[in-house]
């Protein structure tokens, strides 16, 4: 899974929204690794 997804994913559960929202969103990969709790 790409950390874009793993973000889309974790949003949407903590949140959640709706799984079938698409997302226009051009820094995700680039905040993920900040956003993602550790595993």
């Amino acid at each position: 899974m790409t950390l874009s997804k793993q973000l889309k994913t974790y949003i949407t559960e903590r949140f959640k929204l709706n799984y079938q929202e698409t997302w226009a969103c051009e820094t995700v990969d680039a905040v993920a690794e900040d956003v993602l709790p550790e595993k």
